[in-house]
């Protein structure tokens, strides 16, 4: 009769290693924690502080709004929401937010979307341009006051100026100064907006004295005015008289 083999199979092992190795986790891990928990403590603070820091800033650019607008009330919180809006989508400071904020409310009168949308658009140009931004918003509004522009379309006139200046390699400001200062005698002979920039901006392109073009044109509207001449009908028909005369 065969030998019958016997196996025993060893199910409960020395767990003594097990143990040990369990023990030296669990003091590593409570050290750790000691660790974790200052060092999340230390994080939370700091976090604490700059929170802190950024709403000092912020109620320090407010307040600012609130004493330059003279704003209160739902004005005042509308006011608050635009700046709140133009800091969640425009990369910019809080001083620059509050700077563009209450100088076009003060200015031109904007509240809500078209406050937020130039406000917006002024602060990217700024950047852009390596510009200040507190001297292009007084150009800009000047521009707009001069030639009546309406709210609707502020957005898309400086746009018109930004290319302009662009295109000619004359400075923002300079442009802008330019199409204040000679607006009248330009509006008197009959140009918009849109012609005034791209004559101004060729003016400076060319090299043109624009000081003595314009010397001229406010004697020769004078002139006509006083001859009871339509200034506009007949400035019109002398360039079309000179164009006529070919390049000679």
């Amino acid at each position: 009769m065969a030998a019958k083999s016997v196996i025993n199979v060893k199910i409960l092992g020395d767990n003594k290693g097990l143990a040990q190795s369990l023990d030296s986790s669990a003091s590593k891990i409570g050290k750790f924690g000691k660790a974790a928990v200052l060092g999340f403590a230390a994080v939370g603070i700091g976090a604490a502080v700059g929170l802190a820091k950024i709403g000092q800033s912020f109620d320090k650019e407010f307040d600012k709004i609130r004493v330059g607008t003279g704003a209160t009330g739902d004005m005042l919180a509308g006011l608050e929401d635009s700046f709140k809006n133009v800091l969640s989508t425009v990369p910019a400071s809080f001083g620059d937010a509050g700077t563009a904020i209450a100088d076009l409310n003060t200015r031109l009168g904007l509240t809500g979307a078209p406050l937020e949308a130039l406000a917006g658009q002024l602060i990217n140009l700024s950047r852009i341009t390596g510009t200040d931004l507190e001297t292009n918003v007084d150009n800009v509004t000047r521009v707009f006051g001069d030639w009546g522009i309406a709210t609707d379309d502020q957005a898309t006139s400086l746009d018109k100026v930004y290319r302009a200046a662009q295109a000619s390699g004359i400075g923002l400001g300079d442009l802008s100064s330019s199409v204040v200062q000679f607006g009248a005698p330009l509006r008197n002979l009959g140009f918009g907006f849109d012609e005034s920039l791209a004559l101004l901006a060729q003016f400076n392109k060319t090299g043109v004295n624009t000081e003595t073009v314009f010397a001229g044109l406010k004697a020769g509207v004078g002139k006509l005015a006083k001859a009871g001449e339509d200034v506009p009908a007949t400035f019109s028909r002398i360039v079309s008289e000179i164009e006529a005369m070919g390049p000679g």
